[in-house]
């Protein structure tokens, strides 16, 4: 998911245009390669928040996101709030609780 993969790279690697590569994909996925990623990204994202006491910029980072502000507000697009936000209320703490020592 790191990766800067772009339709363009898919297309050449299954030897289609890009165009017909991005229709087919959304006609057998159900959305297309952006969204797709975006939301596997997204999916990946809250279970690190909820799973992981990694800082948000390590998320980011290894979500393939440029910076941690940029990733926050991607995060807030898809699902109305902020990381760190969706960790407290999701587990009631924020990356270093007293409870995690």
């Amino acid at each position: 998911m790191a990766e800067g993969l772009t339709v363009d790279d898919l297309a050449a690697t299954v030897r289609l245009s890009p165009p017909h590569f991005a229709e087919l994909f959304r006609t057998e996925i159900g959305e297309t390669p952006g969204r797709y990623r975006t939301r596997l990204r997204m999916e990946r994202a809250r279970l690190l928040l909820t799973e992981t006491d990694l800082p948000i910029t390590t998320i980011a980072t290894d979500l393939g996101y440029s910076s941690s502000q940029h990733f926050a507000t991607a995060f807030r697009r898809e699902t109305g709030t902020t990381p760190s936000r969706h960790r407290h209320k999701v587990t009631g703490r924020t990356r270093h609780s007293p409870a995690d020592f």
